[in-house]
């Protein structure tokens, strides 16, 4: 990894990591080929946090776009400092942040981490609220919870299907995504599960940190369409049912053996009315036995599978972000030009 400095400010910080930089506020945003909007959201937080104060680090994680990065060296008023991460290979978006937060956590010293998105659907305006309600709630994490969505009908419909299905496999509800403010404090947590890798608001969510919502409305994208579609909902979907892998497997498996109880029952009672009285109608009993039984074996397949996937879990060696995130940098290109306004 090869990092280019232009005027760097990395200081040493008294009790903590050597060579770690200092800011108030570091701001993590993923980004596949969307400079264009990038430069938009870099002057709107320009503008929405220039009542902050302290000194502001914007994180954005290259993630193997085709086209570079822009410069960035342009003289600033509130973000003091710049970091581009350029990975070596696309890593998704949930790969991207959380190669950008282990970054924040080995390289910036910092009171927040705000985590959004580039292309406008994040509102940087927002931004401010959402610092207040960390700085009343220290020690929580602030997530933005849609109080009105901007996308069409179905992918609504596929969005309110998606919660449904996560909270009947998982038994939690997650009504917030990537948007959020977290203490520094709270950061190790994150970077040290492998579920991270997956999804950012799952993560959050399974590590049961404390929790404070702050309703926001969806933004409009700055330039052009959103790559998220009912496809790609769906698997954000799966990413997030895959943090919670073993809740679902086990809540499967529950229902496969609460439907195995019916089902033998069923054919208890159909060959007792067979044998034991006069009911039963000719040929009735083999087409309805022969039906639960193809019914009994498939959910004790079923079972048998959720089973096995469970044990295998076990076997797996967990890839920590905060241990192979430098892996996937190529490089960092570091920009702390500013320039202060006349009082």
């Amino acid at each position: 990894m090869t990092i280019h400095s232009a005027r760097s400010t990395f200081r040493p910080v008294v009790g903590f990591r050597r060579g770690m930089a200092e800011a108030d506020i570091a701001i993590v945003t993923p980004v596949y080929n969307d400079w264009d909007s990038l430069n938009i959201l870099i002057e709107e937080l320009e503008t929405a946090l220039r009542d902050e104060g302290g000194p502001i680090s914007l994180v954005v994680v290259d993630d193997g776009s085709d086209r570079p990065a822009p410069s960035f060296e342009g003289p600033r008023k509130v973000i003091s400092e710049i970091s581009v991460i350029r990975l070596v290979t696309n890593q998704g978006h949930q790969g991207a942040l959380a190669v950008g937060l282990c970054h924040v956590f080995k390289n910036i010293r910092c009171n927040h981490v705000v985590v959004m998105d580039c292309d406008g659907e994040d509102r940087p305006h927002d931004v401010p609220e959402l610092l207040r309600a960390a700085r009343a709630a220290p020690h929580s994490v602030i997530v933005a919870s849609r109080a009105q969505r901007s996308e069409g009908a179905l992918f609504k419909a596929f969005y309110a299907l998606y919660r449904l299905v996560f909270a009947l496999l998982v038994g939690r509800k997650i009504s917030f995504g990537n948007f959020t403010v977290l203490p520094f404090e709270l950061l190790h947590r994150l970077a040290y599960r492998a579920e991270l890798w997956s999804h950012f608001a799952a993560s959050v969510v399974r590590l049961r940190l404390p929790l404070v919502e702050r309703p926001t409305t969806r933004g409009k994208r700055y330039r052009g369409k959103s790559s998220m579609n009912v496809a790609t909902l769906v698997v954000h979907g799966l990413s997030a049912i895959n943090v919670f892998a073993e809740a679902a497997i086990a809540r499967i498996l529950i229902a496969c053996l609460l439907m195995l109880g019916p089902a033998i029952a069923g054919i208890l009672v159909v060959v007792a009315l067979r044998f034991g009285t006069t009911l039963a109608i000719p040929g009735w009993t083999t087409t309805v036995v022969g039906i639960l039984s193809l019914f009994l074996v498939q959910v004790s397949a079923i079972g048998l599978f959720a089973i096995f996937t469970a044990l295998s879990f076990k076997k797996i060696i967990p890839s920590l972000p905060v241990e192979q995130f430098e892996r996937l940098i190529g490089d960092v290109t570091v920009s702390s030009d500013v320039t202060v306004s006349a009082p």
